[in-house]
């Protein structure tokens, strides 16, 4: 309705499946592809007035080049004047003060009685390197057994600062 486009590119077939709803629905269009090669995956797209880089991914890119290439292909598919929206956690409080962990999120258990808690760790390892542990618990006070880890992964990541995005 508002004479918008809306393409999201994903590395994650899991994440595309989740998507397909939004597609069939007419709410954008989405593309498997690696966004270091955002060009390739969007070729034949027309140019974009705004790019929006969501849920933390720059850190998934740890070296200096790919975040390169990422910026520079943006610049690429943007119209002139265009914008970049960036969204990542703001990393320099988070090393300086040895954070740990980010605050805990709940949400309704959509298959069962309960919550769905969102558990969020760092293991810092060096000023370039982070390890990201998302681990989602089942709580269900009334279970026999009330916390299960329902799934849990170990990510590594470079925690990229304001003044070296801004560098490139």
């Amino acid at each position: 309705g508002l004479g918008c486009r809306a393409v999201g590119l994903d590395s994650s077939p899991s994440m595309l499946e989740q998507a397909a709803e939004h597609e069939r629905a007419g709410r954008g269009r989405f593309v498997l592809g690696d966004m270091v090669r955002a060009p390739e995956a969007l070729a034949g797209e027309p140019p974009f007035g705004l790019c929006l880089c969501l849920g933390n991914v720059l850190p998934h890119l740890r070296a200096e080049a790919d975040l390169d290439a990422l910026f520079r292909g943006l610049g690429r598919l943007l119209l002139p004047g265009g914008l970049c929206l960036l969204q990542i956690l703001n990393y320099g409080p988070l090393l300086s003060r040895s954070v740990r962990h980010l605050a805990l999120n709940f949400q309704p258990d959509g298959e069962g009685p309960g919550e769905i808690v969102f558990l969020r760790l760092f293991h810092h390892v060096s000023e370039e390197r982070i390890l990201f542990f998302p681990t989602t618990l089942r709580f269900d006070p009334d279970a026999p057994e009330p916390v299960r880890v329902h799934a849990s992964r170990r990510v590594e990541q470079r925690p990229w600062r304001a003044a070296e995005l801004l560098g490139l």
